[in-house]
């Protein structure tokens, strides 16, 4: 049996309502520490126009590193669980990830699951780091499912994004699996860029890209976007971000100059091509190989 579309939503707004409404109570009673809610339906919410317009599944957290424990402490008292990690396991998150092995906890509306987020940029990024204090200093209130939830301003929040969607679209890890390179991502961009381009300040996004030299990870998502969507402005954005390193990276995948290869195929032979993990899965290397039985061994 096919569920009706609607159908389908009407039930996602529900359980979503029931969702929120339980975390925001439990973390407006306790969290003493900045947290806002970012992907999934705070994605929704500024990209489609309403939070339940984008396929989403888990519930995305960004916090501090340094807050990560006392999450993981306060939605423990609550009944959440997450894997148990060895302590060779936690040094491998600390070092080489930007989030935590999910929180769970079954629910009379079903399953709750939160992946708590520490970093914006990818665990062995080895450049300076953006302060996340700043962002949630920034932090805006959005309402989703009759609840006022908090999230990154429009700016802050579509820096977070392309990095995001970079680092998905050029992780080992994912790739391996399954194809990350696919129009809905680059479909997040364009349509975030067409609803709140008037609330992002080119000249001072600039500089902050330029300051955290994370400037040619903005042009490889800007122009492989403008490859699918006419988006005249975004394009002229990305002409002016253009590198010698940002044009090379438009060839390549991988997060680190250690794991990074030239694709055999063009971009949009890639795009949305179901084959694409058998071709990175021929060009990965023993170390590369161990990393992803370490990563498949702790997030699935």
């Amino acid at each position: 049996m096919v569920l009706d579309k609607n159908i389908y939503f009407s039930f996602l707004k529900i359980k979503y309502k029931y969702d929120y409404q339980y975390i925001i109570s439990i973390l407006n009673n306790e969290a003493d520490f900045p947290y806002v809610f970012f992907k999934g339906e705070s994605l929704s919410y500024y990209a489609y126009g309403e939070p339940w317009k984008r396929h989403f599944g888990d519930i995305d957290m960004l916090i501090n590193r340094k807050d990560v424990s006392k999450m993981e402490s306060l939605l423990a008292r609550h009944g959440f669980v997450s894997k148990h990690l060895t302590r060779e396991e936690k040094i491998f998150i600390n070092a080489f990830s930007h989030q935590t092995p999910p929180l769970r906890k079954k629910t009379k509306r079903g399953m709750i699951e939160i992946d708590l987020n520490f970093d914006i940029l990818w665990g062995d990024w080895r450049g300076m780091r953006p302060n996340l204090e700043s962002f949630f200093e920034r932090r805006e209130r959005i309402r989703m499912f009759d609840v006022t939830v908090p999230t990154l301003n429009p700016q802050d929040y579509f820096l977070a994004l392309c990095l995001h969607h970079y680092k998905d679209m050029n992780n080992i890890y994912h790739l391996s699996d399954h194809n990350t390179i696919i129009t809905e991502k680059f479909l997040d961009i364009s349509n975030f860029w067409i609803r709140q381009k008037n609330r992002i300040d080119i000249d001072e996004t600039r500089k902050w890209m330029d300051k955290y030299e994370l400037t040619p990870f903005f042009f490889y998502i800007f122009t492989l976007t403008c490859e699918i969507f006419d988006l005249p402005d975004l394009k002229s954005w990305a002409e002016e971000l253009k590198t010698e390193g940002g044009k090379t990276l438009l060839s390549k995948y991988g997060l680190n100059a250690s794991e990074r290869k030239v694709w055999s195929i063009g971009f949009l032979e890639r795009l949305d091509n179901p084959d694409l993990p058998s071709i990175v899965n021929a060009d990965l290397t023993e170390r590369d190989k161990k990393m992803l039985e370490v990563n498949r061994k702790i997030f699935g």
